[in-house]
């Protein structure tokens, strides 16, 4: 993997992703919130850019513990893929997926 990735390790970790089944968020934050959190960090995207992708941006202002686990998967992609990795670990995306959503992840 480090040949495709490059051969700097550092570089290798910054262009990987990973989305496990479940985590942790700070419960006080909105949606939109935590992704600005994270695109502050990051520097890469809009948070409603990334809610839009997943039809999420009637939830902006909800907090993560308030969501179903449907929407709580299609909120982890986006913080999952704020960086625009090469590569990313997803840990069973699809649970709790309507299948509407299911065929949203998947392409």
């Amino acid at each position: 993997m480090a040949l495709i990735l490059g051969s700097n390790p550092w570089e290798v970790k910054r262009r990987i992703g990973v989305q496990l089944q479940s985590a942790g968020f700070y419960p006080e934050l909105t949606l939109v919130e935590l992704l600005q959190m994270f695109a502050r960090c990051m520097m890469y995207r809009s948070s409603m850019d990334m809610l839009h992708k997943v039809n999420l941006e009637d939830k902006a202002k909800s907090y993560v513990n308030k969501l179903s686990g449907g929407q709580k998967a299609a909120n982890f992609y986006c913080l999952d893929t704020f960086n625009r990795p090469k590569v990313i670990f997803l840990d069973e995306p699809t649970t709790g997926l309507d299948p509407q959503a299911r065929i949203n992840l998947w392409n």
